[in-house]
């Protein structure tokens, strides 16, 4: 196994998403081949010198863009190139239409879209190259009374896209309809946890209240647009559901 890299406690980004940076390299460039464990996360402790939950949370990151498998208690291995597309196509269902369906009126208090680009990790999942253009999509959204909900999305840059806020406070997903873009989940994985201070910010509260992050990855089916969307929710204010009938 090769060395890990030197933390940067200057880098914006937090240190899992820099190791997950790493080991997302070390996988691509053929280090750690298909089909190879990784090391124990005791042994990757020692490697980037961070706590396990560091490490955890580094590897779920590579498990959400499945470029690795954990097999309890055997360990974590890296996942072959057919192994990394996702089993089926399911439909994204947007927040406008899950408040409809709840027969909640909704608002969308903020709307901002800019051009940004693309770090490595936001890269790999719009599968671009780092340093490209991408587009960011930043709103809160919520009841008529008050937010309860934090979106940053980000997107394939294309020409054809609005940067005009004001065309973003519908639902994004119809947005995306007038250019025949029908996207598909991928990916989907949600986790409670405690927010950072911007988003406390946005979503008005104390340090202390839990929130729960939705992390969501798509694509059409054409695979000429992606989408990554980190989703925040008030956890007093949100309840996530799981239809598992069958049809």
């Amino acid at each position: 196994m090769n060395g890990g890299i030197v933390l940067s406690y200057q880098d914006s980004r937090p240190l899992y998403a820099q190791i997950a940076d790493d080991m997302r390299k070390k996988i691509h460039n053929g280090d750690w081949p298909a089909g190879e464990k990784l090391p124990t996360e005791n042994g990757l402790c020692t490697l980037y010198h961070v706590s396990r939950i560091t490490i955890r949370k580094a590897i779920n990151e590579l498990s959400i863009e499945r470029l690795v498998h954990t097999k309890r208690p055997v360990g974590t291995f890296v996942n072959s190139v057919s192994e990394r597309k996702p089993p089926q196509y399911t439909l994204v269902k947007s927040f406008t239409k899950e408040m409809s369906e709840l027969g909640l009126n909704f608002r969308t208090f903020s709307a901002t879209i800019e051009i940004s680009h693309a770090d490595p990790t936001m890269a790999a999942n719009l599968h671009t190259l780092p340093g490209s253009k991408i587009l960011v999509l930043k709103r809160l959204r919520g009841t008529l009374k008050e937010p309860f909900a934090y979106f940053e999305t980000s997107f394939t840059f294309s020409e054809q896209f609005s940067l005009a806020s004001s065309d973003y406070y519908q639902s994004f997903y119809d947005y995306l309809s007038q250019f025949s873009i029908h996207p598909v989940l991928s990916q989907e994985y949600i986790e409670a946890g405690l927010a950072d201070q911007h988003v406390r910010n946005m979503l008005r509260i104390r340090e202390s209240e839990p929130i729960l992050k939705r992390y969501r990855l798509t694509n059409d089916k054409a695979h000429n647009f992606f989408e990554f969307s980190k989703c925040y929710y008030i956890g007093s204010q949100y309840r996530y559901y799981v239809d598992f009938s069958q049809e």
